[in-house]
C-alpha cells in the first residue's frame, strides 16, 4: 500500500481488521492536544509513531512507514514509497 490516506474509509476499516488478525503484534498510539500545541503536528505525529513502535511486544527487524517522515527509532525504519511517486 503506497498511502493509506488514498483508501476509502470503508476499505481502510476492512484492511485494519485484516492487519490486526494477521500481524504478530500491532499498536496504536497518539499525541495529546497539549503535545501537538507544544511540538507542532509533525513532531507530535512522529512522537506517536515512536510510541506505537516502542509499545510493541515483539521488537521488529524493520519499520515500514507510509508517511514522508520517519521518527527516530531504535530499529531501522524506511518509507514504503519513494519520492518518485509524486
Amino acid at each position: 500500500m503506497a498511502d493509506s490516506k488514498l483508501l476509502s474509509a470503508r476499505r481502510r476499516e476492512r484492511l485494519a481488521v485484516v492487519i490486526r488478525e494477521k500481524s504478530l503484534v500491532w499498536a496504536v498510539a497518539w499525541a495529546s492536544v497539549e503535545e501537538i500545541d507544544t511540538l507542532n503536528i509533525l513532531q507530535a505525529s512522529l512522537l506517536a509513531m515512536r510510541r506505537a513502535v516502542e509499545s510493541l511486544l515483539i521488537v521488529p527487524d524493520q519499520v515500514l512507514l507510509d508517511g514522508m517522515h520517519c521518527p527516530d527509532l531504535a530499529v531501522p525504519a524506511r518509507r514504503s514509497w519513494t519520492e518518485t511517486r509524486k
